[in-house]
């Protein structure tokens, strides 16, 4: 119920709500969400007056905006990590983090506590190491 150390859940269960974001609101032919709340949740809301500053203290985060609750890729290029336009991702307080690919259809979650900047490298690892496993 607050956010950062109160609320919980399984990894599974983390998959299973990025598969259902992924699939436009729909997990296991169940409609959860409708389609239009999935797109506003996952386009940026940031006008071209604000700037994201978030890249200073996380640069894999560069080229991201803002949807609803989520961190979208706005633009290839200036992340310090691989990815496309359109993901949209959230990184845990304490490590954790989820990132989906629409293009790919790829749902990642990595469930950790690793203390202070350790935890960035982890997160830019990750990426680096899922996508560079890809094959095209």
């Amino acid at each position: 119920d607050c956010g950062g150390a109160c609320s919980f859940a399984t990894v599974g269960d983390y998959i299973r709500f990025g598969q259902m974001l992924l699939n436009g609101g729909e997990l296991d032919g169940a409609r959860i969400l409708s389609p239009k709340t999935v797109h506003h949740m996952t386009v940026n809301h940031l006008g071209p007056e604000i700037k994201n500053t978030v890249a200073n203290v996380e640069p894999h985060r560069a080229g991201f905006g803002f949807g609803l609750s989520v961190a979208v890729r706005t633009s290839e290029g200036l992340s310090a990590v691989p990815g496309n336009p359109g993901e949209f991702s959230w990184n845990g307080a304490f490590g954790t983090q989820f990132f989906c690919d629409p293009k790919e259809r790829l749902v990642v979650v990595v469930g950790t506590a690793a203390p202070g900047e350790l935890r960035k490298y982890y997160r830019e690892q990750v990426q680096d190491i899922v996508y560079g496993a890809m094959v095209r």
